[in-house]
């Protein structure tokens, strides 16, 4: 097996054993993230006195050889000069201690990073930090290195401060608007002439499942009440159904009722393709009632 050029971030060090030894987990290539390779501070080019500083966290670039028999092996081990994390605020300064430092916790290992005056002066931002905002951050290993040497917390920059999109709750209007414009726009395609292969993806997949359910509605049936909380929802449920269509559960091949499109499940119904998730109608829920 070739080696293979990773980037990884030390989960542990055992700098006391007679042979230091220490884990990567990789974080990349993406299709081999979260291997754990083993390594020997031998094999780290750092110079001596800063192999002995090395502590969980820090990113390295290295090559993997080995096997999964004999299990893996980092070589040529290299620091980032210029490592990349994402973290949460956790201390910002106040009005009654305004010369406190910026914190940054980072997501991977829950360290603290003090954030330089400097990067915070060079993001201008419209609204001052506060404590929760996800951020991303650069520390340079010089930084993390000096910091070490004095047991201190390693200072870092500030380069984005990511907004966290919160998914709001569907009201019914909302639900219904959405299936309106999705039903506007397959009509106004095929009232211009428009074939399926003119259709954009989204309105095709709609006109194909709802001519499915038009000919799957004709099929024998037997009825299902699905208990949610203290309310049923009486459904029809089609046993050799061959696919999903509009108004048919994406799983199950369960028709949806008005009830479930802008009742309590509206914010996981999605009317462009008349569907729900899988898992708010399992089997188990489902009972057979004449």
């Amino acid at each position: 097996m070739a080696p293979i050029e990773a980037c990884g971030l030390i989960k542990q060090v055992s700098a006391l054993k007679k042979i230091p030894v220490g884990k990567l987990g990789v974080l990349t290539p993406v299709h081999i993230r979260g291997l754990e390779v083993e390594f020997t501070l031998d094999h780290v080019l750092v110079p001596k006195a800063e192999q002995r500083l090395l502590e969980p966290g820090m990113i390295l670039r290295f090559k993997i050889k080995g096997d999964s028999r004999n299990g893996f092996t980092a070589d040529e081990i290299k620091p980032e000069e210029c490592a990349h994390y994402f973290g949460s605020v956790i201390r910002v300064p106040t009005a009654k201690d305004p010369s406190s430092r910026t914190i940054v916790s980072l997501d991977l290992t829950l360290d603290p990073i003090v954030i330089s005056e400097e990067s915070l002066r060079n993001l201008k931002l419209d609204t001052p930090l506060r404590c929760g905002d996800y951020v991303s951050l650069a520390i340079r290993w010089s930084d993390w290195i000096a910091a070490q040497q004095v047991h201190a917390r390693p200072e870092g920059e500030i380069t984005q401060v990511i907004e966290r999109r919160v998914r709001r709750p569907r009201t019914k209007s909302q639900g219904r608007e959405a299936e309106n414009a999705a039903l506007a726009g397959l009509e106004g395609n095929v009232a211009n002439g428009a074939g399926f292969e003119e259709l954009s993806p989204q309105h095709e997949r709609f006109a194909r499942q709802r001519d499915m359910c038009d000919r799957g509605s004709r099929r024998r049936s037997r009825s299902v009440n699905l208990d949610v909380g203290e309310k049923a929802f009486p459904i029809r449920y089609y046993p050799n159904y061959p696919q999903c269509g509009p108004q048919m559960c994406s799983c199950h091949c369960v028709p949806v009722s008005s009830d479930m499109m802008y009742g309590p499940f509206a914010n996981f119904f999605n009317p462009a393709t008349m569907c729900m998730p899988p898992p708010f109608i399992p089997p188990f829920m489902m009972r057979g009632s004449q």
